[in-house]
């Protein structure tokens, strides 16, 4: 079921595209276009597979006002806090969220995580709060569902390693080497205590 919605999903954006294509060539150059899709040959298989971005942030929302004095946008991303509480009242909600992202066929998620999710103080880890029992509840789906990781930093967000004056959202790590270390603890942690294999590749940075 999944794949075939998929399959017609992007049949439908690649008719749209060409589409528009040869409408703007007929009208030019009155060139004809002929398309023909063959579902049965494959061409190329991406690494990574068909995917989306899922964040593991709670729902505090840092504003810049806050930080710069600019009040007209938040500045975590618009899927910040968007997941379910992580309470036993809650877990309805969560196999809701965790079935459309398997009927939507998603083998691949990239999943965004800040460093004040885990290491608020220089070298205290918490691994019980609710973001990060947000963060296990993904990783659960995707281990479940043979879904592969692609773990991305969107930001370190945290005072004890950001540079004077320079506010902790847009800081570069004052120490590489904590940043470095902090990360490395989080993903041994993930990896050899909770035995996460779905994790696949990992990025030090959003987008940068």
């Amino acid at each position: 079921m999944k794949g075939e919605a998929l399959k017609l999903f992007f049949l439908l954006l690649i008719s749209v595209a060409f589409g528009n294509v040869s409408l703007a060539q007929n009208q030019t150059n009155e060139t004809d276009y002929n398309i023909s899709v063959n579902l049965e040959k494959i061409n190329h298989v991406m690494a990574g597979g068909i995917g989306a971005s899922w964040h593991a942030m709670g729902p505090n929302v840092v504003h810049y006002a806050d930080l710069i004095g600019r009040d007209n946008r938040t500045c975590k991303g618009s899927a910040y806090g968007g997941n379910p509480p992580v309470v036993a009242a809650f877990d309805k909600a969560w196999d809701d969220v965790c079935r459309h992202a398997t009927w939507l066929g998603l083998d691949f998620i990239r999943v965004e995580i800040a460093m004040e999710m885990y290491e608020p103080e220089r070298e205290k880890f918490v691994w019980d709060n609710d973001e990060m029992k947000t963060l296990y509840r993904i990783l659960d789906h995707c281990q479940s569902n043979n879904v592969d990781v692609y773990m991305s930093m969107m930001w370190q967000g945290v005072e004890w390693n950001a540079h004077p004056g320079i506010n902790r959202l847009q800081s570069s790590p004052k120490s590489v080497t904590d940043f470095a270390i902090s990360y490395a603890t989080l993903l041994d942690h993930l990896v050899k205590a909770r035995g996460y294999t779905c994790i696949h590749w990992i990025t030090v940075n959003n987008e940068l």
